[in-house]
């Protein structure tokens, strides 16, 4: 069977912020990513961003560790389905047991690469991106402000609108993630990432960037650094990833 050889690079940025509430995750062996941004007062959202990334890295270790045949796209949206639940289970639970951590929750957003299929799950506002030339969304936020946008109302949108999403890990007992997957090829690069880089760098910013930027670390540090000097005060994080080639795995 193929299997993908990968590039990786990833960071994060405090901004403006006293404490860093994004985490991300890249476990290169299971060729499994994700980023996480939290919410909650106190250091609530740094918890609830933690423990979710934390818990996802063992759900991902326990599926591709476990001898198995042969996997399919769709064990993996179950797998991963399955994951975030438990995951979403877990958060929810943590939230109860301290006052401080009420209320506490995160998005997720993760990405696995099996075989020639790329599987992708969110919860909230974080992103994936893929570029091939050109980059396309491939999440969509589930934000008060894009339910908007989709359903018609494309009138100008309160600022206040901007920060609050519809769905978010841990926040309630029971979660349903978006997933879905498609086919990869040679030299496709995915990025993912927090609201702290797409609330101030555009979509055509961020093509510009990766198409004359070649290197993922300058990548990385030239979007990081463009979203703090266009007035970035959130926390910002990024993790991208190129197929560089393929080979045939045993």
């Amino acid at each position: 069977m193929k299997a993908p050889h990968l590039e990786i690079y990833g960071g994060t940025d405090i901004g403006s912020r006293t404490n860093n509430e994004d985490f991300f995750i890249s476990l290169p062996r299971f060729r499994f990513f994700a980023v996480a941004d939290g919410m909650g007062g106190h250091n609530a959202g740094e918890i609830a961003a933690r423990e979710a990334t934390g818990q996802l890295s063992k759900w991902a270790s326990r599926f591709f560790l476990c001898p198995q045949t042969s996997i399919f796209p769709e064990h993996i949206i179950s797998y991963l389905r399955f994951s975030i639940k438990n995951t979403n289970r877990h958060v929810n639970d943590l939230s109860k047991t301290n006052p401080f951590l009420k209320g506490m929750g995160t998005t997720i957003c993760c990405l696995s690469l099996y075989g020639e299929t790329a599987v992708f799950a969110h919860v909230g506002d974080s992103r994936l991106y893929h570029f091939h030339k050109t980059l396309t969304q491939l999440t969509q936020d589930h934000s008060l402000a894009n339910k908007l946008f989709t359903t018609g109302n494309k009138s100008s949108l309160p600022s206040s609108y901007k920060g609050i999403i519809t769905k978010a890990l841990g926040t309630t007992h029971i979660i349903e993630p978006d997933i879905n997957s498609f086919t990869i090829k040679k030299n496709d690069l995915f990025l993912l990432c927090t609201d702290g880089l797409t609330d101030f760098v555009s979509d055509l910013e961020i093509e510009k960037t990766l198409q004359q930027t070649p290197s993922l670390k300058k990548s990385t540090q030239k979007l990081i650094k463009t979203a703090k000097e266009k007035g970035g005060h959130d926390n910002i994080t990024l993790l991208l990833i190129r197929v560089s080639s393929f080979f045939e795995e045993i």
